[in-house]
């Protein structure tokens, strides 16, 4: 039996049998528990009917010797002697009085209470009858007091004596009854421990075969984790090549299934071939990758046609004994399962002999291949990944030399006649303010103002394709930063004055020299600076500079704070981003390339440093430089 179906099996026998011996334990436990919980019942009804019986012998017997008290002081002569057996009487009375009404506080049937109405009568009478004796007694009427002893309190005595009686022979036959049903629940409580005795016994008959049976589907499952462990170590070879892992894993499948051959088959269904990419054979047998075979004349398309694995373990006595692929392949034993890629069949993985196979191939064996395929088809799915990657990487990096190369060259061509442009005009602006010659004035400033812009705009995308190209050299020196900052912000101070912002400057002074590329930080620190210019209508500018440790690294850090239109949250990512803006609207508002932030970062990383920003839409931003400041001597040396 295979390992599937015994496991299903064993999972079915072992769930019926623990539910049934469960529920005969929980049935047995519950009648015992509840004939226990009666018995406990019984046996207090019991100790309080033996108790009620103590206190009406006691009630009894104060009654039966308060009238012998009576009798004997009708007939004593001394009155210190009748003075004493008053005082018993009296005691006798209250111990009589104490009994009845403990007897009589508890709950009654119909019949008790109706037995206990008429002694009550009985009690009241002769009560009544004892006082008159009493009294006339101590009255010395003795005569009249005998007379009524014998008349009216001896009868009544020998009446509630007969009452009380039976009432005691009624809790007798009660109590018996009772133990009667003790008994017998007893009897049952045997017969549940015997039961339960049996039920131990299947249990530890059916915990015996439970044993067995998993002791089998452990050797199962060991056996499935080791081929497991296997398949791991071929799939997870280090320094091996794709090709190389499916040929070991090919060899892995033959010793496990005992079988001679392996192949990965592609299939192409359109043209009905089937071709060998990966192949494993004794040196024998012509079975070498390339080989192309018609599909029809192959075991693969039974295979390619289900979506299950094919396992036959003697093809000469199985339903294919007369089929094409069977005549043309000559095999007589085979397994094998799809190899999917990309969520599409691709093709087969399949073991294979030409000696039928020793046992029944089980669904452990057809796990294991299922198992191989899927290894195969991410296997290939990886490879066909990689190659495409590695034609894409190739792609992008010719298009982007290709770029590079151009917009180099189309910023070179493009300067040349700009700056003649530039400087024609600013010649003529020259001739006519010199000739006082005022009207075409704004249209030539139009002009250098424009070639200006378009000089910038040529210059930060050859910049940009420098660093790009990983060409842009970086000339480190030794700089004070505080007259960098200086005189970076002398350029901004008249427009900062024509939109009347104010401008706060904190320079540290502790800030002393840094090794920088001072052309490339005044780069840098200007696009901050007319970034922060452009997007602050009213407000301030704040620029700090001063030396602060981070995780470690004592960095010079510029801070550039404005109060203008700040950026949403879900655009700070894009701001660095080439041609990238935060928003559309602000390239149709303000203007701009989207390249000065990408060049200005990528300056501070070329000198070891950073660009951070932290910005709230509409409440302003802060841009900040980071430089390291440590083993600047280091960088001044290698810089140079």
């Amino acid at each position: 039996m295979d390992l599937r179906s015994t496991d299903m099996q064993s999972k079915t026998i072992i769930t019926i049998g623990f539910t049934a011996i469960v529920v005969m334990l929980m049935v047995l436990l519950g009648v015992w528990v509840n004939n226990v919980h009666n018995n406990e019942i019984i046996l207090n009804n019991i100790a309080d009917a033996q108790l009620e019986t103590r206190q009406i012998t006691i009630m009894r017997n104060a009654a039966y010797r308060r009238a012998l008290a009576l009798h004997r002081m009708s007939i004593m002569p001394d009155p210190f002697d009748l003075e004493e057996e008053e005082r018993r009487f009296r005691e006798l009375g209250g111990i009589f009085m104490s009994m009845r009404e403990k007897v009589l506080s508890r709950p009654m049937q119909q019949d008790e209470k109706l037995a206990w109405d008429h002694v009550r009568d009985i009690l009241n009478k002769g009560g009544e009858s004892q006082n008159q004796v009493l009294d006339l007694i101590l009255d010395e009427q003795l005569d009249r007091a005998n007379t009524i002893l014998l008349d009216e309190v001896v009868p009544l005595q020998d009446i509630f004596v007969k009452s009380i009686s039976d009432i005691l022979d009624d809790q007798r036959s009660a109590v018996e009854s009772k133990i009667a049903e003790v008994t017998r629940r007893n009897h049952t409580t045997y017969w549940l421990i015997g039961l339960f005795a049996s039920v131990a016994m299947v249990l530890g008959v059916f915990t015996i075969f439970v044993v067995r049976r998993t002791g089998k589907t452990e050797s199962a499952l060991i056996n499935q984790g080791k081929r497991i462990r296997e398949l791991y170590e071929v799939s997870s070879m280090q320094g091996l090549a794709i090709d190389e892992q499916v040929s070991e894993m090919l060899k892995l499948g033959c010793r496990m299934l005992n079988l001679e051959m392996a192949k990965v088959c592609k299939i192409d269904i359109q043209k009905n071939t089937n071709t060998f990419l990966y192949t494993h054979a004794p040196e024998s047998y012509a079975l070498k990758p390339g080989i192309e075979l018609p599909l029809d004349k192959t075991f693969c398309s039974v295979t390619f046609s289900s979506d299950n694995a094919i396992a036959i373990n003697n093809i000469s006595e199985s339903t294919h004994v007369n089929s094409p692929y069977h005549e043309f392949s000559q095999l007589e034993s085979y397994i094998a399962a799809n190899i999917s890629v990309r969520g599409t069949k691709f093709g087969t993985v399949n073991f294979s002999s030409r000696l039928p196979h020793r046992n029944v191939f089980t669904d452990t064996d057809k796990d294991l291949v299922n198992l191989i395929g899927s290894w195969l088809g991410l296997s290939l799915e990886r490879q066909m990944s990689q190659e495409e990657l590695y034609t894409a990487k190739d792609n992008a990096e010719a298009a982007n030399k290709t770029k590079s190369a151009f917009l180099a060259n189309m910023s070179h061509e493009l300067r040349t006649p700009l700056n003649a442009i530039i400087g024609y005009s600013e010649l003529m602006i020259e001739d006519l303010i010199d000739a006082a010659e005022k009207r075409q004035l704004p249209d030539l400033k139009n002009i250098s103002s424009s070639g200006h812009h378009l000089l910038r705009l040529i210059n930060d995308i050859l910049d940009i394709s420098k660093i790009e190209a990983g060409k842009m050299e970086l000339n480190l020196e030794e700089t004070s930063i505080t007259e960098l900052i200086n005189n970076t912000i002398e350029n901004f101070r008249p427009d900062l004055q024509k939109k009347g912002l104010k401008l706060i400057v904190n320079n540290s002074p502790d800030l002393g020299i840094s090794v920088v590329d001072p052309m490339r930080l005044t780069q840098a620190l200007m696009n901050l600076c007319s970034n922060a210019l452009k997007f602050t209508d009213n407000g301030t500018i704040t620029i700090n500079a001063d030396h602060e440790r981070h995780e470690g690294i004592t960095w010079t850090v510029i801070h550039v704070a404005d109060t203008g239109i700040g950026i949403d949250k879900n655009d700070i990512d894009n701001i660095f981003i080439p041609f990238q803006q935060s928003s559309s609207g602000v390239n149709s508002q303000y203007g701009g390339t989207g390249l000065g932030l990408a060049i200005s970062r990528r300056i501070c990383r070329l000198m070891g440093g950073d660009i951070s920003v932290q910005s709230h839409l509409n409440q302003g931003s802060t841009f900040s430089i980071w430089l390291p400041i440590e083993n600047s001597g280091n960088r001044l040396r290698n810089g140079n």
